[in-house]
């Protein structure tokens, strides 16, 4: 929790530093579908997925760059729930294209930790696309995220037995946002 919160206030100190005309700062609020699947070692719960919905929330700066400001280089941060623990994932790299007046695509590469009690990280990944400015300067965002090896140790009393010292989580999730920029 100690190095989320140093990363979330390093990320905040950076976007602060950066002047206003130079960067698009956004803000975005939806749903999601997950479905997670837990590598403990343990052929019976290796083999199940749990599957659920939850709120999603995200925060960021991309700078806008290109001759007609068609290219957004920039990082945020997702926040979520995976099977009723707290996900973070910080967007190191989120770089988009804006194809037309209406139509936006990108990517991201990280890293998400998982609060499941224990320190757990791994990387975080995804892919979206925006249909731009349904309302001013709100958009409807579609995203594909997928978090993997999100490992930690197996220290807790009720984890459950297994070969491996490590538990595994993978996830995927489909989202609908609305996105504010500013």
């Amino acid at each position: 929790m100690v190095k989320t919160l140093k990363i979330l206030f390093f990320s905040y100190a950076f976007v602060c530093a950066i002047p206003a005309q130079a960067a698009e700062y956004f803000l975005n609020l939806g749903t999601l579908a997950y479905r997670v699947k837990y590598l403990v070692g343990n052929e019976a719960i290796d083999n199940q997925r749990y599957n659920g919905n939850a709120i999603t929330a995200s925060v960021g700066i991309r700078n806008l760059m290109g001759s007609r400001q068609q290219h957004a280089l920039g990082f945020g941060v997702d926040t979520y729930e995976v099977d009723n623990q707290r996900l973070i994932g910080l967007r190191a790299i989120d770089y988009q294209y804006q194809f037309n007046s209406w139509l936006r695509a990108g990517a991201f590469i990280g890293a998400a930790t998982l609060d499941s009690g224990l320190p757990q990280n791994g990387y975080y990944l995804g892919v979206n696309f925006s249909v731009l400015k349904i309302l001013y300067n709100t958009d409807v965002l579609f995203e594909y995220r997928n978090g993997n090896g999100l490992a930690r140790d197996r220290l807790l009393k009720d984890d459950p037995e297994g070969v491996k010292p490590d538990i595994f989580a993978d996830f995927n999730v489909a989202a609908i946002a609305l996105n504010w920029r500013f």
